[in-house]
């Protein structure tokens, strides 16, 4: 068993699993477990992220194995993982950020198809 520790609220879950990220159940803060057994803090430690931006894939790499999902943090998952971490199917989530890449939200210009 391994404990998990959210750096947004404090709270602690138990899990069999050692994932690579985890969402927050109580406030939904993402985080991002570190394997890390040094003794040294980080001298400067960053922001953590809270938008559903953050949930969302940051590309995808394919090779003899399959493929991987990278996520915003960079790190690296199987479909399953991601499945489990954000509750998103990567798949599904590519193909809305696509769509609204190409056609943008109603009332918003997207500069890329703005000559139309």
């Amino acid at each position: 068993m391994m404990l998990l520790k959210c750096h947004g609220c404090g709270a602690e879950k138990e899990t069999d699993k050692r994932p690579k990220e985890f969402v927050c159940k109580d406030c939904g803060a993402k985080n991002v477990v570190d394997y890390n057994t040094g003794s040294v803090d980080q001298a400067a430690s960053c922001i953590p992220p809270t938008g559903f931006e953050w949930e969302l894939p940051a590309g995808k790499l394919e090779g003899p194995k399959g493929q991987i999902y990278i996520t915003a943090q960079g790190s690296q998952m199987s479909k399953e993982e991601y499945i489990d971490c954000f509750g998103i199917d990567p798949d599904l989530a590519k193909a809305w950020m696509k769509k609204m890449g190409i056609k943008g939200k109603k009332g918003f210009k997207n500069l890329s198809t703005m000559k139309e």
